[in-house]
């Protein structure tokens, strides 16, 4: 949604998107910043058009990240440990590919305590648009 961005523009930004099948991809609206160049430039999108055009480039997002996720499924991954949800009673886990509070978790079911900051082999059971989820194995 930046001032002037034209229907053709968007659509070569979700074609490009697409193709090159990032792993990771966040994107927000325009923002119009006091005192820049650009707040004052002609063309500017109203918020309905800047959110469709973030909605939509999430949504192409949202499908290459559950097949890249879906990918791991059957797969050995080492993980370190950031603590337990408390609602669901799963551990969190991230890979190193993973930032905390940012990426997605990797969610274990344990009987065992697993500790925070320790690194577990998990053998990947499930994925979802986000998450992975598995099983520790014995070492």
């Amino acid at each position: 949604g930046f001032p002037g961005e034209t229907d053709e523009q968007f659509c070569e930004l979700a074609q490009f998107v697409k193709e090159k099948r990032f792993d990771r991809l966040g994107c927000f609206t325009y923002s119009a910043e006091e005192d820049t160049v650009a707040a004052g430039m002609p063309g500017q999108l109203d918020e309905e058009e800047k959110q469709r055009r973030a909605d939509a480039i999430m949504r192409i997002q949202a499908e290459i990240s559950a097949g890249a996720l879906a990918q791991k499924v059957g797969r050995t991954l080492e993980v370190l440990c950031d603590g337990v949800d408390e609602e669901s009673g799963l551990y969190l886990c991230r890979s190193a590919a993973d930032a905390p509070e940012i990426d997605g978790n990797v969610c274990i079911k344990s009987d065992k305590t697993l500790y925070p900051g320790e690194f577990y082999k998990v053998y990947i059971e499930e994925s979802d648009l986000y998450d992975l989820y598995g099983s520790v194995l014995e070492e």
